[in-house]
């Protein structure tokens, strides 16, 4: 059965057909939009709970346009859902390892929730559905689908990131979403069934299930599970079977992605999928590149920059803009921090080719062995200084009072002469006055109990890359989710305890 099979049904959308043999019919099993609920879907592996979730997302973009539905996925299982994000409804693909995007997606639909609430509450509407009845056609909220693919997966994933905070969110998406157009699918195994979200959830759908006593958790009996449940064939509460659709086209896996990306296809034609500022899309919340050259980000930052002070980093947020810090209004110090080939030396080059491109002179201290030293003789490097170069730091501070001094390997310079004008720098007191960039290893910076990086660090401000650990973030006095290992140059932007994931633009030293 295709998805073409299934009647339209207003406000909902359909995804398969339930068998009524008493009736001698067969009926449309839909999500309601209009009025409807949640829906879980419990199942074993290979059971059909991916292809239910590809089939809710690609017949929510052939019926609706982005002005009306709004799509996000967390796949939290096989990668299934990858295909997804190219429907121009869906504003996120969360893969299973992407925790620290999974807990900013479910942050920002709370904030989306309790926006709507509020704004129901000062229009007096008692409800989403009201909303969309009461409004002009411009003026409705669309409904909001959110599709979880494993719970167990997701329960492993994000237990410890902030103790749980992030299943909280879903638990209280799913628990006050329903009235604000708030839709959640959630697909698992037994344990869906006999968890907090399962269980408040009313609507279930039970699809194969590896031990057949598992039935009884779902208010199934024995009696009415067949002998021979296929995959995509379910059963609901009363007992009765529904056959899940495919979307039209190869049944494979490989068929079903090809559908969606026709699907997405003739949806991004349609007119209704150019937005004007009145309507909005989807929340964006996308993944960083694994590479963005300097270049590449260069125009879009010189337009980005609003103040003199401001210095590229690279893209991120959750809509991958250009992402820098004001080092005069944040600073006076800036911390890079990272174990080796996490890409420190490249975001200190690249935070000195935007400073040098707009008339700021910086000064390289490091070690003989760092590649800033390379850097010598670049129009705007003043001078490449080594541990005790004291004197010559503080000559070019007193011609240059704007200087920008980019320090690589700090935590080596703790006890050497040059360490005494370093700290001065932190303490200047002009308005406009030298900034100081330095990088180093997050452990070695974190064992530091005086001196240079002590009192930069004050200032909770920096970069953290590579693989961290909720603990690495006590460096800037932020709590940080697990982060597994990303590619070079990635990393979390911290400033004064607001961290923002983030790319840093590669420029070659």
């Amino acid at each position: 059965m295709t998805s073409d099979d299934l009647d339209g049904i207003a406000g909902a959308v359909a995804f398969g057909l339930r068998d009524l043999p008493r009736e001698q019919r067969r009926a449309t099993v839909t999500l309601g939009l209009d009025g409807g609920d949640h829906l879980v879907v419990a199942g074993g592996a290979r059971s059909g709970r991916s292809t239910l979730l590809r089939t809710v997302a690609g017949t929510l973009a052939e019926r609706f346009d982005v002005f009306d539905a709004h799509l996000y996925a967390i796949d939290a299982g096989g990668g299934a859902l990858s295909a997804l994000v190219a429907l121009p409804h869906c504003g996120a693909v969360v893969a299973r390892d992407e925790t620290a995007r999974g807990d900013r997606l479910l942050a920002l639909l709370v904030e989306e929730l309790e926006r709507r609430q509020q704004q129901l509450a000062q229009n007096g509407l008692s409800s989403h559905d009201e909303q969309r009845r009461t409004a002009e056609p411009e003026d409705r909220m669309p409904w909001v689908v959110l599709l979880v693919d494993g719970w167990e997966g997701l329960q492993h994933a994000y237990e410890e990131v902030d103790h749980g905070r992030p299943l909280e969110a879903l638990a209280r998406i799913v628990r006050e979403g329903a009235t604000v157009g708030f839709r959640v699918v959630i697909t698992g195994g037994r344990s869906l069934l006999t968890s907090r979200i399962g269980g408040a959830v009313h609507d279930r759908l039970v699809l194969r299930l590896p031990d057949p006593t598992d039935y009884g958790l779902a208010g199934i009996s024995l009696r009415q599970v067949p002998a021979d449940l296929p995959a995509g064939r379910a059963l609901l509460p009363d007992g009765s079977e529904v056959q899940v659709a495919l979307l039209l086209g190869d049944p494979t896996g490989a068929g079903q992605v090809r559908a969606i990306e026709q699907i997405a296809a003739l949806a991004r034609s349609r007119p209704a999928s150019s937005l004007p500022d009145s309507r909005p899309g989807p929340l964006r919340v996308d993944a960083l590149p694994t590479r963005i050259g300097f270049e590449d980000v260069e125009a879009e930052a010189k337009a980005h920059a609003t103040d003199s002070g401001w210095t590229l980093l690279g893209v991120g947020g959750d809509r991958l803009h250009p992402v820098g810090v004001d080092l005069p209004t944040d600073g006076p110090a800036f911390v890079v921090a990272g174990p080796p080939g996490s890409g420190r030396s490249t975001a200190l080059a690249t935070m000195g080719r935007w400073l040098r491109q707009q008339g700021r002179p910086t000064v390289v201290v490091s070690h003989r062995r760092s590649p800033l030293r390379a850097l010598l003789g670049t129009p705007g490097v003043l001078a490449c200084l080594g541990p005790g170069d004291d004197v010559a730091l503080r000559d070019l501070l007193l011609a240059e009072p704007a200087l920008t001094v980019l320090a690589d390997d700090a935590e080596t310079l703790h006890d050497t002469p040059i360490e005494q004008p370093l700290l001065s720098l932190l303490h200047h007191d002009a308005d406009v006055g030298p900034s100081l960039v330095l990088a180093g290893s997050v452990g070695e910076m974190a064992g530091c109990f005086r001196g240079l990086t002590v009192e930069a660090r004050r200032g909770r401000t920096g970069l953290l890359l590579g693989q961290l650990s909720p603990g690495d973030g006590d460096l800037l006095g932020v709590r940080l989710p697990r982060r597994a290992a990303g590619p070079t140059g990635s990393g979390l932007l911290v400033v004064q305890g607001q961290i923002t994931p983030v790319q840093i633009a590669h420029t070659v030293i």
